[in-house]
């Protein structure tokens, strides 16, 4: 059998469009530039510890807060429109990239630094034994979502969270 990179092109698929063109585009919001949260107060401050240590049983255990996932949990509640700053603190001998499912963050310290350029993040690492301090607006979306280690292996060893918008 022949590699496909030497046939040529090969034709995937062919699109058909049928019936009157929109009148315009629809209007999209522009998430390209956020507002910068560092001027605002956050209606709550929150931490958050993100641990590692030997479990029992001898394999890792990996954890938030001292807990290890649980999806019938609610770890942090939140206001829809609040705007909170998290600091994350790392105490565990290795970093660990913190993720939040849904909003974005702004990141605005990183190991008692502030970040002097707004700068927006899905993912921000949290350095061994460090710390980073994030912002995040609470605006668009309500329900229940999670945040974790972007790490597989720490998440599924426990550390995740989750958090639900009301």
């Amino acid at each position: 059998m022949e590699p496909i990179s030497r046939r040529g092109p090969v034709t995937l698929a062919t699109l058909t469009v049928a019936g009157r063109a929109a009148a315009a585009p629809p209007d999209v919001p522009d998430r390209t530039n956020p507002a910068d949260l560092r001027g605002r107060e956050p209606s709550r401050r929150r931490e958050l510890t993100l641990g590692a240590g030997m479990s029992a049983g001898m394999g890792m255990r990996f954890t938030i807060d001292g807990k290890e996932f649980d999806h019938r949990r609610t770890d942090q509640a939140v206001r829809a429109g609040a705007m909170e700053e998290w600091t994350i603190r790392n105490t565990a001998p290795m970093d660990h990239p913190f993720h939040l499912h849904v909003w974005p963050m702004q990141v605005v310290e990183q190991d008692g630094a502030p970040v002097t350029e707004p700068t927006w993040r899905d993912v921000v690492n949290v350095p061994a034994g460090g710390q980073t301090v994030v912002r995040i607006a609470f605006d668009d979306f309500t329900g229940r979502t999670v945040y974790h280690c972007h790490i597989l292996d720490h998440e599924d060893a426990g550390m995740m969270g989750v958090v639900e918008v009301t």
